[in-house]
Parts: structure tokens; sequence; C-alpha cells
């Protein structure tokens, strides 16, 4: 069973449910992980889907970022672990370098480096060079788990704080401006080890190759690190594998390959620069994959980092040896600029998707899905774009940290965005780790989910049209919106095409914000999250208010909250300039309290609309803003 929407509903979520029908795919948000106060520079990367202490639960692997140079703040090199427990992400573990200064965005990935069974964390915390206090730091941090089932990475040096297992500064002078961007683990000399194949943004070489003889389970510094290629120029803001090659993008849209040499030994050759090949260049948004299936691989890659005319997403084919360029979408401005990617077969149905952030998208904060359909991998006509999300952050408007992984207990996999702060300052909230789940339709209808606030009691009502293999439902209340603990349980209805009707209310509630969602669970253990619904239990209503609608402006939902003094038969209407009726959220009897709805506006297009209260003799009317 999973929930599909088929009503506006009332409450405080902007998600709940997937779809009206088989045909239509929508992605909610699951989760949104909170950073650390001190975090004001956002997220730098992460790492998720693993599950390095074989426990069964889920990971997520996050560092800082600086951007905003607090000291004792963004400053300091952060690494946190998050696991998904079955109803929340949890910090599980964390700790800070013994570094002073870093800079902004730090390469991140995992692999097994010295192939003892123990998976690492490879970390590159950016240089912040000063002469005095931070003259040649560690650009290279390897976190190993412990292998014992506990979810402590690296060595315990006591304090609550881990030390690396492993780390490298690349060079022994000091005042190197070395800056690691993007990296990968592969063998790509293919002597049976694995060697970390890095591109860099700033220093001299642009392209660096590192190996390492041993990853220390004590951290007693008895690795032996070697550097196996440096060299290349431009200012290299991405990188993809293809086999023994690999390709520099750099920020005006060259591509340099750098391949294996024949002759072996360890030796590389750097093939010409195909200028401009992606104009605008790229920020990390390629993927290596085999979009059709017929077994040779390809870069797909977006160009508009640098602000180029257009934003267009290329295939990039191999052709002797050349890359052979086709553009197969042209994204409107308006969309903003392209930064960051991933890819990975979001509905399972064997076709590839990939995925996009954005910087300075009208609406704020766009995420885009292109959807390979079948045919011509070169034709634009074999792609579908959707948006799946956006206006995640209040301020942020660079979203670049995109990963696709396997976040929870169905088969499908999940979207991990977040981004950096450019317009954020560092007194604004820190922007969280978003999570987005494909909800596809099912034959399991909500017909609505309402939560009305009554006194001390938050009273939860919903409506299924269909269900199918329905438990019931665990409700679930928390203090924020990532922790929960299970208050209750309602049982389900198995199998039926009959409406049911469900309430559960949770009473002796003390003032403050309360957020609930349901768990609702199959008979064979499968389970569904809902959204979280916000409930604020406030002093008793003294007065009707109809309050101004958040977030605003909104797409595709907003929450409209109004308060009744008494009970009454509430109608709460939406209508255009043109004072034309488009949504009808509420008609029918309330009761005195504090009450929310909410307007999802995906059949509604971009403009001002007026919404409107009435109850007894109350009349209230405010406008909200679509903007999309």
């Amino acid at each position: 069973m999973r929930f599909v929407r088929v009503l506006l509903m009332l409450a405080s979520l902007s998600y709940f449910v997937a779809a009206a029908n088989a045909q239509t795919q929508t992605f909610v948000r699951t989760a949104q992980i909170p950073a650390d106060s001190l975090d004001v520079g956002g997220w730098g990367n992460i790492v998720a889907g693993v599950d390095f202490d074989n426990d069964g639960k889920k990971e997520i692997y996050a560092v800082n970022n600086d951007w905003h140079d607090v000291a004792g703040k963004d400053l300091i090199p952060r690494i946190y672990k998050y696991e998904q427990d079955g109803t929340a992400w949890k910090r599980v573990w964390s700790t800070a370098l013994n570094i002073p200064l870093q800079n902004t965005w730090p390469a991140l990935t995992w692999g097994d480096l010295d192939k003892d069974g123990k998976k690492e964390i490879i970390w590159g915390p950016v240089n912040n060079i000063n002469a005095t206090t931070n003259p040649n730091p560690a650009r290279i941090c390897v976190f190993e788990s412990k292998g014992d089932g506990s979810d402590i990475m690296g060595v315990d040096i006591g304090g609550g704080r881990y030390k690396p297992n492993a780390k490298w500064t690349i060079t022994d002078q000091a005042n190197q401006n070395i800056r690691p961007y993007r990296w990968f683990i592969n063998d790509i000399d293919k002597d049976g080890k694995d060697e970390i194949v890095a591109s860099l943004r700033a220093g001299t070489p642009r392209c660096q190759i590192y190996s390492v003889s041993n990853i220390p389970d004590n951290g007693d510094s008895t690795e032996t690190w070697a550097l196996e290629f440096s060299g290349t120029t431009g200012t290299n803001y991405d990188l993809a594998i293809v086999d023994s090659t690999f390709y520099l993008i750099n920020d005006v849209g060259g591509v340099t390959p750098v391949t294996r040499s024949a002759t072996g030994g360890g030796s590389y050759v750097v093939g010409a620069t195909q200028a401009a090949l992606v104009p605008g260049g790229s920020w990390k948004t390629s993927s290596v994959v085999d979009i059709d299936g017929d077994g040779v691989k390809e870069i797909v890659v977006a160009g508009s980092f640098s602000g180029a005319a257009t934003n267009q997403v290329w295939v990039l084919q191999r052709d002797a040896a050349a890359l052979k360029a086709t553009p197969i979408l042209d994204l409107p401005l308006a969309s903003g600029r392209i930064y960051g990617g991933a890819s990975g077969d979001l509905d399972g149905n064997g076709r590839i998707d990939f995925v996009f952030g954005s910087r300075e998208s009208t609406p704020r904060g766009l995420i885009h899905r292109l959807e390979y359909k079948g045919g011509a991998i070169t034709d634009p006509n074999s792609y579908t774009l959707t948006r799946i999300d956006s206006l995640a952050g209040a301020i942020v408007t660079q979203f670049d940290v995109i990963t696709i992984a396997n976040l929870d207990n169905d088969p499908e996999l999940e979207i991990a965005y977040t981004g950096t702060p450019r317009e954020k300052t560092a007194t604004d909230p820190p922007q969280p780790i978003v999570i987005l789940d494909l909800q596809k339709a099912l034959p399991v209808e909500l017909a609505s989910f309402t939560i009305a606030v009554i006194g001390n009691s938050a009273d939860l009502n919903w409506t299924t049209t269909t269900e199918t293999n329905n438990y019931g439902f665990e409700v679930q209340r928390g203090v924020d919106q990532t922790d929960f603990q299970k208050i209750g349980f309602v049982a389900g209805n198995g199998t039926t095409t009959t409406q049911h009707s469900y309430k559960f209310s949770d009473r002796g509630l003390t003032a403050g914000t309360y957020y609930y969602r349901l768990k609702q669970i199959d008979t064979d253990g499968t389970i569904s999250l809902s959204q979280a619904v916000r409930a604020d239990i406030v002093a008793a209503v003294r007065e009707y208010t109809l309050h101004q609608n958040y977030p605003n402006p909104f797409n595709p939902t907003t929450t409209i909250a109004f308060d009744l003094k008494e009970d009454g038969f509430v109608k709460l209407r939406v209508f255009n300039m043109l004072g034309q009726l488009v949504a009808e959220l509420v008609n029918g009897q309330l009761k005195a309290g504090a009450h929310n709805a909410i307007l999802d506006a995906r059949n509604l297009a971009s403009g001002t609309y007026l919404y409107l209260l009435e109850v007894n003799n109350f009349r209230s009317q405010k406008r909200l803003q679509i903007v999309k």
C-alpha cells in the first residue's frame, strides 16, 4: 500500500502522497536533515545509501562547507554520520578535524583503498592557507569503519573526537594552494589497487592521481602515499572516467582527456583539449552511463556553470580519439544555471534518469529530472524533463550537491540534495539535506487528511477510498521534523474498495509546536511514511483570524492557517483575480480552535490569487502568489 492524493488536504504539510493516477509520478520530501548550528556555510558534500557498519540501517555521511569564514564555525572542517532508524535520520557519529581553516567545496567519496573489507570515507578538506597557523594542512583524510558493528569511524582520541586512520598533505612544501574538487576511486592503471583520481580547481597542476599502501586501523601514520600522476591546466570543476581514460571538464567548457599509456608502467598521456565542447563549462554535473544498454558508455553533462547564453545538457560519445557532443536539452534561462547532477533509475523501469540542481533559478532552488524514455540517445525527443522540487531553502539559491541512492527499505532509489548558502548570512538557519522519494500511483487512495487543534488536543482524521494489504497506521509525534516517536496505532482494513475513515486524538499537550506523521504498514511489513504535519498548541483562541499563507510565494503547495473562536460552518476558498473560484479548501462544520489548510497549486498557473475565509458573520481575505 502507498498513499495517493486525490483531493486537496487539510494539515500543515507540503506533500503527503504520490499522485492522482498511474501515469503520474510525484516526488515527495520524506525528510530534511538539519545542519548543525555551527555549520553556517552549509553542506560541502555527501555520501548516501551506504551501510559501512552492516547494521541494516542506511547511512548518510556529510561534510560541512566554508562560506562565511566564521571562526570556530564554518572555518572548521566537520564530518557527520546519519542513520535511518525506520522513523527518522539521526546523527550517530561526528568529529572535527584538527585543522584551523578550511575553504569551499570539499571532495568526498567512499571505497576500500586497502581491500581489508572495512569501508572508508575519503574526504578532501580544502586548504585555506595561512603561513602561520595553517601552512600545509592535510588535503586527504581517510576515516575507516571499525568493522565491529559500531557507528565509530576513524580512531578514538578521547573527548568525543576522532582522527583519520590515514591522511596526507599531498605536498611537503608549505603555503601551496592545492584544491582537489571532485574525485573518484578507480583502479585507473589496472594494477589491482584502487587509486584516487582527482580534478583540481586551484593550484598547479589541475589533475592528480593518488595511491596509498595501507589504511592503518590505529592511525599510526605507517601508510605510504604516492603521487602517481600530476598534470594539465585549467580550472576543472568536473571529472568523468570511462575505462582507462578520464576527462577533465573546465569552467569554459573545454574537455581534456588523460589516458593510461599503452606501454603501462603507470604513465599517462594528456590529449589535446577540445575547446568549448560543453559551452559554459560544468559544475560537477557529469554522469558516466550506458544510456540505452548497448554496452557502450556515454558521458551526460550539463553546461551552464559560467553563465553561458543557454543552459544545455549534452551527450558526449567517444569518436576515435575525440568526443562528439550532442545537445539533448535546452533549459530556459529562468531555470537558472545547472549546478550538480547525478544519475540512476528512479522508478525502476530499466531506463536511466538524470537529476540536476540549480543556481539562481526562478522559482528558487529548482531540481530537475531528465528521464530517458527509450529511442536514439542523441534525440531530444527521447527524454522528458520535469521539475520535481523547488523552494527547499528559505534563502539558498545554489543546490549543487546531488546524490541518488537507496535511502529506505523499498527497492526504488531516492534523491538526497543540498547546497551552498550564497545569499544567506551567517545568522540565517543552516541549509538542510533534503530527501526526495518518488511515489508511484498505486491502487490505494487517501481522500483526505486533517488535523485540528482544540484546546490542548490535536485531532487527526484521515480517509481512504481504497486500500490494499493495509495492516494499519502507526501515529508518530515529534517536536521537530526529524525525530519521531510512536504514540499510537490505528488498525487498517486490509484490502477494500470501500471508503474508510480513521481518527486519532493526542490529548493533554502543553503549549508548543508538534509534528505528526503516519507510518502506514502493509501486511507484509512494507512501510510508507507521510510528510510531517504541524500542530501549534497555543492559548485559547479568542478571535477569528485568517493568517498569511506560508510559504509565499510558493510552488506547488502552501499552508493557510486560520483561527476560530467559536464552532461554525466554515468556507475557505481561493479565487483568481477575475473573481473565478479555482479551489475550495474547506466547506463544512469545524470546531473552535486553530486550523491549517493546504493549497496544492499543481494545476494552477503562476500569478496572484485571493483566498477568502467565511465563518458565522466573519469574512477575511488575503493574497497569495504562485511562482512556477
